[in-house]
Formats: C-alpha cells, structure tokens, sequence
C-alpha cells in the first residue's frame, strides 16, 4: 500500500535506506566499466521526481533508448562516482558540486556485457540544466509517484537454467524499460521495500525437469 510522505520525509528514508544497503557485487569478468546517476529533482507541483535521457537517434548502440545520465570509466577518473558525475554534467550540464550523492545501488550488467555501477543523487534547486551532448537528444523528468503507484510490467526471459523477468514502465510516451528500469526496480526495493524479484525460479526447475525427462527417455530408448 502507497503512503504518500512530504519530500523530506521521502529523503530521510532514501538516504537511511541506501545508507543500510550494501550492493551485492556481479560475479565475472567484466573488463569495461560504467557508472550512471540517478538524479532526483524537486518541483513545485509534483514533488520528487526522477531526471531521464533519451539517447540521440543518430547512435550506433542503445539510438533512442531512455537511460540514466551515466558512461563509461575514463582514464582519469578518480572513482566511478566521478564518472557518474562527470558523464551527467557532460550530457546535462548539471556540475558535480549541485548534486548531492544519496547512496549506491547494485552494479547491473548492461546487454553489450559492460559493468555500470548506479549512484544515487539529489539535484540541488540551484542547478540548471540542458541536454549539452550530441549523444541527447531529450531530458525529461517522471514523478516519484508515479513509481510508488505503478507497478512494472515483467517479460520472462529463459537463457539456460536462468530465468530472469525484464521490467518495463510506460510514462505517457515514454517506455522505460530494460537496465534503466531494473535500476529503478532496486531502488523501489531496497528504499520502499517493493520486493520486485528480477529472476523466477518456476521455470528453472522446469527446464532441470525436462533436461532429467529427456535423458531418461533416451536411456529407455537405449535399453
């Protein structure tokens, strides 16, 4: 059940939650790496909302998907906190020292096979800001609201004894889905505790079944 708190009982949660959470790292190899922001921002009608891009049509990779600010680890970044900041003044102007970081999710995999590690931010009210990058063509924002009363839609994807359930959000015209939305689906998680399961273990039981069926089945034939 959604309880409707005021914007600084939401942060206090927000921060104490991310503060108490310690992201479970990805096992594996994963020689590139990336880190995204996701910002928050205050307005006056709708309270807390979350800040998005949407990917320049013209981009070989990920062309107008909808995505945290956020990219690759670059030589001289001192920590992955400085590449989020660094990537999300590059592609929305807003500076590093106008956003106050809350926290840390799960780093997440992204489907070209690159490590992004998420930080969680507060835009302070001072900033302003734009899409200064030729890799954005859009910023816009979605109300905090909208996630505490709106479900994700769940597609069920099997790949070997693994299952795992892709989020997806619709926001007027805007479809969320895929990394971003798993983002957003372990925030929901880990700070108003939504219990959101990103894998489903039916069908991995199914498929060890039908593996045992066929062996034995084969086994009679033999016999």
């Amino acid at each position: 059940m959604y309880e409707k708190l005021n914007k600084n009982e939401i942060l206090i949660q927000i921060q104490r939650s991310l503060s108490q959470h310690r992201p479970k790292p990805v096992l594996g190899d994963f020689p590139k790496e990336a880190a995204v922001l996701l910002p928050f921002i205050e307005t006056s009608s709708n309270g807390l909302e979350m800040m998005f891009t949407v990917r320049s049509g013209h981009l070989s990779q990920h062309a107008g998907e909808i995505s945290f600010p956020g990219g690759k680890v670059e030589s001289q970044d001192a920590s992955l906190m400085v590449t989020a900041m660094r990537e999300t003044e590059e592609e929305t102007g807003i500076a590093g020292d106008k956003v106050t970081i809350l926290g840390e999710l799960s780093p997440v995999i992204s489907k070209t096979g690159i490590h992004v590690t998420p930080f969680v931010g507060m835009v302070h009210s001072s900033a302003r800001w734009g899409h200064s990058s030729d890799e954005i063509d859009e910023i816009f924002t979605v109300p905090l609201e909208f996630f505490l009363t709106t479900a994700p839609v769940f597609t069920e994807i099997r790949q070997r004894l693994t299952g795992l359930r892709i989020p997806e959000y619709q926001y007027q015209q805007y479809r969320i889905w895929g990394l971003t939305a798993m983002i957003i689906v372990e925030f929901m998680n880990v700070v108003f505790d939504r219990r959101y399961d990103l894998r489903f273990q039916e069908h991995v039981r199914d498929v060890i079944v039908q593996q045992l069926v066929g062996k034995t089945s084969i086994g009679d034939k033999d016999n």
